[in-house]
């Protein structure tokens, strides 16, 4: 058994998930070569608890990379009434940026903010165009861009969300704010 986020609108017809396909996975691996889009399989309900709980205050969603899709589902829902949204997403570059098309559509047609890191920049990527920012996700960037009282909901490796929350912390964030969902041991 294999746990996977929702990466769509929240509807009663369908859910969508969003794997990456992992060298020498096994689930993953098979998803991305024996499955076609419109497929079925079996799955249970979903059941997760990382979901938006204040749906008034200001929102700021950070993902790294594949960590993207419970982030693009909160996106997609909370887009549908509200625009206090700011979108961060980091990722190595343009090979390697899920999702970019629809959350560049979402954000353009809702009036939403959205920032993107890249951290390795191919050559044919272009600052200010294919992305806003290269490097990581940092303290100077989030205490000069992001309201601070927000609501933060961050998911990407381990790594990356500890140093994500790390900063917040330190640039005076309450801890209760900081929401996040983990998808190691």
């Amino acid at each position: 058994m294999r746990t996977y986020s929702l990466s769509m609108f929240p509807n009663d017809d369908t859910y969508r998930i969003s794997v990456k396909k992992i060298d020498g996975g096994l689930i993953s691996t098979y998803l991305h070569e024996n499955l076609n889009i419109g497929d079925s399989i079996e799955a249970m309900i979903p059941m997760g608890v990382f979901t938006v709980k204040d749906k008034k205050n200001d929102i700021v969603l950070i993902s790294g990379g594949i960590g993207v899709t419970p982030l693009l589902a909160m996106l997609y829902e909370e887009s549908s009434t509200r625009n206090n949204i700011h979108f961060i997403q980091a990722v190595q570059n343009s090979s390697l940026h899920p999702f970019k098309n629809d959350i560049e559509s979402i954000a353009k047609i809702k009036g939403i903010k959205n920032t993107v890191f890249y951290s390795n920049p191919l050559d044919s990527d272009k600052e200010g165009i294919d992305y806003n920012f290269t490097g990581y996700v940092n303290k100077n960037y989030l205490k000069d861009n992001v309201n601070l009282d927000s609501d933060f909901y961050l998911c990407g490796p381990p790594v990356f969300m500890k140093a994500v929350e790390s900063t917040l912390l330190e640039l005076g964030v309450d801890s209760s704010k900081i929401n996040y969902e983990l998808f190691s041991k």
